[in-house]
């Protein structure tokens, strides 16, 4: 098992109902006896808080360091490496495991941009204090189909700077290198990769349409920028492993040198998902990451979200 990436980080997601932005806390329970599902890494979600700047300060030194309220007052804050921001839903595949197709789509507001502002210049604070540069990930809802995204993100890296790398998370279909040059990191989520396997209403493009541009944008990825991909493992691609590594390698980083310090990560879905599969076999997941070890991809891990 491979630790979490980023012990230090919070999301902040968009609450529609209550129209503001609320924290969220992602509690890494990292297990290396690694046999049951049960044994993998989760990340837990609890809201903390809203953005007042008094809470916003006790939230992000509760995840951090484990204070308790009473231990807030004499201790410094703690630095944050990564916020994950939840704002839309909207994309062109909505896989439920991903994201919640039940709420309607809104048009981001001026005032939870503002929220949004005043809770990343509250963590560039904290962070200039340790000498710590913020990560901001862009979660849930297609990047490159969701232009206030793509506008936010370039309107957030001329505000801070250097003092923000802008993390992007991408299904391929719209992927353009060009969209959004000031990203400092692009990674990507491989959902499917035939056809037959895409079942959405909502679908944009055709299921044959949808696989052709993974296809070509997979060839457009900048590896200057790239160094992971996800492999969800839902019903269609858990049911055709086979399939799945055949189209990975070959159409995923050919270049076997980079392949090397690429890392391919396998994803258990949440065990509250309704694409949850209770049968799976952690055996079944670790050939296939043997496999993708095989064929050049060293650095394949195991984990859940």
């Amino acid at each position: 098992m491979s630790k979490c990436l980023f012990k230090n980080a919070i999301g902040l997601i968009y609450d529609q109902a209550e129209n503001k932005l609320k924290f969220t806390a992602c509690v890494c329970q990292t297990r290396y006896n690694f046999s049951t599902l049960e044994d993998t890494l989760f990340y837990k979600r609890k809201i903390l808080s809203n953005l007042e700047k008094e809470k916003l300060y006790y939230c992000l030194n509760g995840l951090c360091q484990g204070l308790s309220k009473e231990e807030k007052a004499d201790t410094a804050p703690a630095f944050i490496s990564y916020i994950s921001i939840h704002l839309t839903s909207r994309c062109q595949l909505n896989c439920k495991y991903c994201c919640s197709t039940s709420v309607d789509y809104v048009p981001l507001q001026k005032t939870i941009i503002n929220q949004l502002f005043e809770a990343l210049s509250a963590c560039v604070e904290m962070n200039e204090n340790r000498n710590s540069i913020l990560r901001l990930g862009f979660e849930d809802g297609e990047f490159y189909y969701n232009k206030e995204l793509q506008d936010l993100a370039k309107s957030i890296k001329e505000t801070f700077k250097d003092k923000i790398k802008i993390n992007i998370l991408t299904n391929f279909i719209d992927y353009d290198p060009e969209t959004a040059p000031y990203a400092d990191l692009v990674n990507g989520t491989l959902h499917f990769f035939q056809a037959e396997h895409i079942r959405n209403e909502s679908f944009n493009n055709s299921p044959e349409e949808a696989i052709e541009k993974i296809i070509k944008n997979l060839g457009k990825l900048d590896l200057s920028k790239a160094t992971q991909i996800n492999l969800p493992m839902n019903y269609s691609n858990y049911n055709n492993l086979d399939d799945y590594l055949e189209f990975i390698d070959k159409h995923v980083v050919k270049d076997l040198d980079v392949r090397k310090n690429f890392v391919m990560k396998i994803l258990l879905l949440n065990i509250d998902s309704k694409h949850y599969i209770p049968s799976i076999d952690i055996g079944v997941l670790k050939t296939f990451k043997e496999k993708l070890i095989a064929v050049g991809f060293e650095k394949a891990i195991i984990c859940g979200i």
